[in-house]
């Protein structure tokens, strides 16, 4: 995959790299994600926001073993995957903007994203590596 879709997947998945974080914080579990998100269940949302970008995640993951089914048919449209998962994060952005309008860690999420929606939409390279077959991608 190219660093592209490296940087679109670890954005999309940042929910579960700050749980993972904040639970490797033996002293202050909640200063990360209370840094990040101004309320928990913000948290939650983006997490659930972020479950078509796990599903093409665990699809690239597989397809060293599976060359069909729901893997492969994943991986074919993990342009729309991808930007479904973005479209729902800036959803969830826009409902935030009602509520926090001017908070700074708001205000770069929202710019993250629409680059990120930008990217996937106008990006030759993201048709391109999902376009060709499996076996020809690097594990």
């Amino acid at each position: 995959m190219s660093a592209g879709m490296w940087l679109c997947l670890l954005y999309l998945l940042h929910p579960y790299l700050i749980i993972v974080m904040s639970i490797a914080n033996i002293r202050d579990r909640m200063g990360l994600i209370n840094l990040v998100y101004p309320e928990q269940w913000w948290l939650a949302l983006s997490a659930v926001a972020a479950l078509p970008a796990i599903a093409f995640f665990i699809a690239w993951v597989k397809w060293q073993k599976q060359q069909e089914g729901i893997f492969l048919t994943l991986w074919r449209n993990g342009k729309l995957v991808l930007l479904l998962s973005s479209c729902l994060y800036l959803t969830l952005l826009s409902l935030s903007w009602y509520t926090y309008y001017g908070s700074f860690s708001l205000v770069l999420q929202t710019v993250f994203a629409i680059i990120l929606v930008i990217y996937l939409l106008l990006s030759q390279r993201v048709k391109d590596v999902l376009n060709q077959p499996m076996q020809a991608l690097d594990p």
